[in-house]
């Protein structure tokens, strides 16, 4: 038991003659969950017989009211540790499935608790990873859909700023972001989500990541003619550019992440930090209210709608548009829900495409590859864009117009790869994802995702043509 409290903490690795303790401790991909953490820490205490603790479990056989036992359940396959719940705050509640050997509903306070989606029913029918991709397949397709129709794009929009125009490309762009600050808001307002379970938001952040990260993948997603997420839903439509360009950025973000290039992203990221071990929520560091961030969503929907009217965008792609900024939401809010009732730790999570692009690849290469929500995020994409072209008859294959195009997509979309995990996140997953709960580097990212692309646009394609004729 303890032991696997210290693995699952980053302070030491198990194996089956014990652990090997790390000189330093390694933050964990996944933290452990925090009631998971209380129960080990107590039952070890107990155990060495420094307290005595009568236990309570709520125990639920399938057709019958839950009822509290005293004791502890233990199954031959589990460690007994598992199915212990302690009511730790006034309100608790702990419901246990014995058919599954599997948490459903784990602590929370009453109080804190507000609106939940229920998704415990769904667990009785399927395991927690296989919830978890059909998760991602959701709102991967919403995403999808919603991103073909309305052409969604961070690249085409800071190319139309940077060559002096606030067009239709900038207003749809405004639009997916500010209606995403407003579903989400609402979402955590209503309790349906809470934006410090996030990952981004609970663990440390880097600002010196988010300014060169983001900077190069400016730089990448004008050269490749493409962010990733527009990079994926390109793709889906037959775009060969698109494939090459995308296999390029998911092969070196899981060089980022893991391989080769993983000294050098966490040599940059180390340069600045931010404090305390988590991340900045900008609205608290402000000290404004909690509705602020509501407030703000409505205000640049305005503005967004204000550029739309001017530019007579059709309201159809208004609409797709706002369904990037939903699909967004709905990310965080199922990644949460799930997070409440799993057996396991789920990262509460939405889209974002740099590590779920890894991740997907890897699941293809390698023998026993894990299920999550990433894992459906990416097929889920594919798949809404694919159907969203296809009922619109714009399915067409596409190929590179030349060799310089394709040196120049290629080395974008390195950009990309290694400036999407050093930022924390891509277009989507920083700039929309992370900054619909004000997570402070995120913001920080987007920025320099804009400067990036601005400059670039203006060395490459404006001062460079001129060059060239």
């Amino acid at each position: 038991m303890a032991a696997e409290a210290l693995d699952a903490l980053g302070y030491a690795d198990e194996t089956d003659w014990g652990l090997v303790m790390h000189e330093s401790p390694v933050e964990p991909e996944l933290l452990p969950r925090l009631d998971d953490v209380c129960v080990v820490v107590i039952l070890a205490a107990e155990q060495s017989g420094w307290i005595r603790l009568p236990m309570f479990i709520a125990v639920r056989v399938k057709g019958a009211a839950p009822e509290w036992r005293a004791g502890v359940v233990a199954q031959p396959e589990r460690p007994a540790w598992r199915y212990l719940t302690l009511l730790l705050s006034t309100g608790g509640v702990a419901v246990h499935d014995l058919d599954h050997g599997a948490s459903r509903g784990l602590l929370q306070n009453a109080e804190n608790r507000g609106v939940t989606v229920d998704i415990s029913i769904l667990l009785d029918r399927m395991d927690e990873p296989t919830l978890a991709v059909l998760l991602g397949l959701a709102v991967g397709t919403i995403f999808g859909v919603a991103a073909q129709r309305s052409s969604f794009c961070l690249r085409a929009a800071t190319v139309e700023f940077a060559r002096g125009q606030v067009g239709p490309k900038v207003a749809v762009w405004l639009l997916a972001f500010s209606t995403a600050l407003i579903w989400v808001q609402t979402a955590q307002a209503l309790g349906l989500f809470r934006a410090s379970d996030a990952r981004m938001m609970a663990v440390a952040g880097s600002w010196s990541g988010a300014a060169i990260g983001g900077l190069m993948f400016g730089a990448g997603m004008v050269l490749a003619r493409g962010c990733s997420g527009r990079l994926l839903v390109l793709a889906a439509t037959g775009n060969l550019r698109s494939v090459i360009s995308g296999l390029i950025f998911a092969v070196v973000a899981q060089m980022a992440l893991h391989g080769w290039l993983a000294p050098l992203r966490q040599a940059l990221a180390a340069l600045w930090v931010t404090p305390g071990g988590r991340n900045v929520d900008l609205l608290a560091t402000l000290s404004l209210p909690p509705w602020a961030g509501l407030g703000i969503g409505i205000a640049a929907t305005g503005v967004a709608l204000g550029i739309a009217w001017r530019n007579r965008i059709d309201a159809r792609v208004l609409v797709f548009a706002s369904g990037v900024g939903f699909a967004v939401a709905l990310g965080w809010v199922l990644t949460f829900s799930l997070s409440q009732v799993a057996f396991e730790p789920v990262a509460v999570t939405s889209a974002t495409f740099s590590g779920p692009s890894a991740a997907t690849l890897m699941f293809f290469l390698t023998p026993n590859p894990e299920l999550s929500f990433d894992i459906g995020l990416v097929p889920g994409v594919f798949l809404g864009a694919f159907l969203a072209a296809a009922w619109a008859g714009e399915l067409k294959l596409q190929g590179f117009e030349g060799e310089g195009q394709m040196r120049r997509s290629m080395a974008g979309a390195a950009l990309m790869g290694f400036g999407a995990m050093l930022a924390g996140g891509c277009a989507i997953g920083a700039g929309v994802t992370g900054g619909s709960i004000f997570v402070a580097t995120a913001w920080a990212a987007l920025l320099s995702m804009w400067v990036g692309a601005v400059l670039t646009d203006f060395l490459v394609d404006q001062v460079g043509a001129k060059v060239r004729q």
